[in-house]
């Protein structure tokens, strides 16, 4: 018996390694836009809230440290919590500009309790869809109908495609 040929590997471009003289504008890039987030939340917090720089400096130290966490968090992964692929977290403008209208409609004590209650509550929300959903099925009604089930109810009109 004679072994088949190998088919002959093609890369395509978009897979393909980049020289590293292009590669490192790129993480310069990546590494400013990580670093310029926090702080301009951070900044745009103090300023609309009036905090004084102590306050100012505590809040983008922990906004840093939970950034960090969270981070690695995401990208290590532990038990089922986490993408495990490099993944970034960081502040973002919904949260900065909610923080900031509760801070401004009450104080700043509120806001950061308010911060509090929704990782508390997203916290239990995640323990309990682990607790009653540990073995990763999704629990649907038996004849409930999806693409992947049943593609055919997808092209219903002349002209459609089929998965």
């Amino acid at each position: 018996m004679t072994a088949a040929p190998e088919a002959a590997e093609t890369v395509h471009p978009v897979d393909q390694l980049r020289p590293m003289h292009r590669l490192i504008p790129f993480a310069i890039q990546h590494v400013l836009v990580m670093v310029a987030t926090p702080i301009s939340s951070v900044f745009l917090i103090a300023g609309a809230l009036d905090l004084d720089e102590a306050a100012t400096s505590a809040i983008l130290a922990a906004v840093f440290i939970f950034s960090g966490l969270g981070s690695i968090l995401q990208s290590v992964g532990v038990w089922k919590i986490g993408v495990k692929l490099p993944f970034v977290m960081l502040p973002g403008g919904a949260a900065t500009v909610l923080f900031i209208t509760i801070g401004q409609g009450t104080d700043i004590e509120t806001a950061v309790g308010a911060v509090i209650g929704v990782a508390m509550a997203a916290f239990v929300s995640v323990l309990l869809n682990l607790l009653f959903h540990h073995t990763g099925k999704r629990n649907r009604h038996p004849k409930s109908r999806t693409a992947i089930d049943d593609p055919s109810h997808l092209a219903q009109r002349p002209g459609d495609y089929r998965i």
